[in-house]
């Protein structure tokens, strides 16, 4: 596939590079922007469903705050009524006070409101003055925030939470309060807000709910968590089990709080379309509040989108085939041309000139190429005979390398080339017989290998020396152990070795077995 593309005419491969970096830079454009709407509708959407969510939670939750607020508020008057009435008859001396409190306590603690609701009765210093259950009047409950929020309030509504000494949590209560001054009583009507669901009056805010419109047929509703629909513009009944549904409406009851997507089918609709729903709970009632929209009417603007951007990719294709012709008629002839005139300057004939017509890099490249062959005609003889005068120094190279070789090959000394680490890279014939070692075994062996530990020290330290200071140092005293084990001594002159750049490359020597003048120096 890359000598395929390789070997494309430039004009292809100018049509072929453009047209991909266009389509290619569009996609990404378009990718991005397509993606960005795409996220900003969503954000948008979820937002405007979560948002009315909560006003939708806010209006139920406002409408059922007023509902009880309204009914404790006529139970707490109207005890506070009869509590005047009995004080009055106690001033009119019908009957003691003892007596006109014991008669109150009976009517108060003798109503219910809802299931466990109750009144009662505290002074503002805190104590439980009257209380249905027992052991709890005349103590003190100071200690509770809602109590002393009572004291300072004396009148009015009230939210706090409560739990009683056989429940496992606390949940929350609502109470309004009605001061009675002259037995300093404040009477308070007080029930958990579970208790007052139906109270709710639904004709209070169902018109608003259904009122709600999210895109063209989006809508707002209301169930609970066994499938019962409170409000819905068009259904009725309970959902929970139902199969048509996908075990959308159990998915939702369980999850109570949160977000889905799932296929919804109404009576008049043809076939399931995708909605999306954001859900929140008010566990008091026991009540989901739904808002959802189908997917097809929030992404509607992404289909102009997608049309723009097909559109945009047929336009980018019909400009690269415009400029594609005029590429190749003021860039690819001229090039074809040229390529005709550097075949002719191939084959040998440099006297081939480009005529000059512009000013672009076409016409300066037809310009360097003139100056080229004229620069490369002016120096093809001078060439030849620069070819002929190496070739003269490579011959009188050759012969000096050759003489070198066989001074070296008929020199009694042994002479050596080493690396840095003492092994062998060069030897000449005097170096093996000295060594008594095969030529083709000495290579890579190091010198080394050919002393006992004390002369190999002497040697590094040599080494060492002529490596700081560069100089050549001669040595008389060095002893080595030739192949077959018999000792050796010798005298030798070594130097630094350098290579072509003149860099320390090693080391370089002269080795002469001096073992027979030692011995008759002996006595």
């Amino acid at each position: 596939m890359k000598a395929f593309f390789r070997n494309l005419r430039i004009r292809s491969k100018l049509l072929g590079g453009y047209t991909l970096i266009f389509i290619l830079a569009t996609i990404l454009c378009d990718g991005v922007i397509y993606y960005t709407v795409r996220s900003t509708i969503e954000a948008n959407i979820e937002s405007e469903l979560t948002n009315s969510t909560a006003m939708i939670l806010n209006m139920v939750q406002t409408a059922a705050g007023t509902s009880i607020k309204n009914h404790l508020r006529a139970v707490a008057e109207k005890n506070k009524e009869i509590v005047e009435h009995i004080y009055q008859g106690y001033q009119n001396g019908l009957f003691s006070e003892e007596e006109a409190k014991n008669r109150a306590r009976n009517i108060l603690f003798s109503q219910t409101i809802g299931k466990t609701g109750y009144i009662f009765c505290a002074d503002t210093r805190g104590i439980a003055v009257e209380h249905p259950n027992a052991g709890v009047a005349g103590k003190t409950f100071l200690d509770h925030g809602f109590v002393r929020d009572m004291i300072r309030q004396k009148q009015g509504y009230l939210e706090y939470d409560w739990k009683n000494p056989e429940e496992d949590h606390e949940k929350p209560k609502a109470m309004y309060m009605s001061h009675f001054e002259p037995w300093d009583w404040i009477i308070a009507a007080s029930s958990y807000r579970e208790e007052f669901k139906e109270l709710v009056k639904i004709s209070d805010f169902k018109d608003s709910i259904l009122g709600l419109k999210f895109g063209k047929t989006g809508y707002a509703y209301i169930t609970d968590s066994r499938g019962n629909l409170i409000v819905h513009p068009f259904l009725t009944g309970n959902y929970y089990d139902d199969k048509d549904s996908n075990s959308f409406v159990r998915q939702l009851c369980t999850m109570k709080t949160g977000k889905l997507v799932y296929s919804w089918k109404n009576p008049r609709d043809e076939k399931e379309r995708e909605k999306l729903v954001i859900f929140n709970y008010i566990p008091e009632y026991d009540w989901i509040i739904a808002s959802t929209s189908y997917l097809d009417e929030i992404y509607t603007p992404l289909k102009t989108i997608r049309h723009i951007i097909a559109a945009t990719l047929f336009l980018i294709l019909a400009l690269v085939f415009s400029s594609s012709l005029w590429i190749n008629s003021t860039i690819i002839k001229p090039l074809k041309s040229l390529m005709n005139r550097l075949s002719a300057g191939a084959s040998g004939n440099p006297a081939g000139r480009m005529p000059v017509t512009s000013r672009d890099e076409i016409g300066q490249l037809a310009g360097y190429f003139n100056h080229f062959m004229e620069t490369l005609e002016t120096y093809s003889a001078s060439l030849k005979s620069e070819i002929n005068r190496h070739r003269k120094t490579e011959e009188a190279l050759w012969i000096s390398q050759e003489k070198y070789r066989r001074i070296l090959e008929r020199m009694e000394e042994g002479y050596f080339e080493v690396d840095f680490s003492g092994r062998f890279t060069f030897f000449n014939l005097s170096m093996e017989t000295l060594l008594k070692t095969p030529r083709d075994s000495l290579p890579g062996k190091k010198i080394h290998e050919f002393m006992d530990m004390e002369n190999s020290e002497k040697l590094n330290r040599l080494f060492k020396k002529i490596k700081a200071s560069g100089l050549a140092v001669q040595v008389s005293d060095l002893e080595m152990v030739k192949s077959d084990g018999s000792p050796c001594s010798v005298e030798t002159s070594v130097s630094l070795l350098l290579d072509p750049d003149h860099r320390p490359a090693g080391f370089s020597g002269v080795l002469r077995d001096v073992s027979d003048r030692k011995k008759a120096k002996r006595p």
